[in-house]
C-alpha cells in the first residue's frame, strides 16, 4: 500500500502521508457526506488508497481550496439529502 521510504504518520487509526509527492498522485477523492463531518478517501490511478481523513465543514472547504484538480465523487445516505 505504501511506496518504499514514504514518510507516514499514524494517528488514531488513520494513516496520514506527509510526502507531498504522494498527494500529487491522487486522481480520485471519494467523499462520504454527513451532517457534521466528511470522510475523504483518496486513490491513485491504480485504485490504491493514498489517504483517508475525517474533516469538518470548514476543513473540507480549505482542503479542496488547496488540493490539485482531480475527480471527486460523493456518497450520501438518505438522511443527508
Amino acid at each position: 500500500m505504501f511506496a518504499p521510504n514514504t514518510p507516514v504518520t499514524y494517528v488514531a487509526g488513520v494513516f496520514f502521508f506527509v510526502a507531498e509527492v504522494i498527494m500529487d498522485s491522487v486522481t480520485l477523492v471519494g467523499i462520504d457526506l454527513g451532517k457534521h463531518s466528511f470522510h475523504l478517501h483518496g486513490q491513485d490511478r491504480k485504485g490504491q488508497a493514498v489517504f483517508r481523513r475525517k474533516l469538518n465543514r470548514k476543513q473540507l472547504v480549505e482542503f479542496f481550496a488547496k488540493f490539485h484538480p482531480c475527480t471527486a465523487v460523493m456518497e450520501a445516505c438518505a438522511g443527508a439529502h
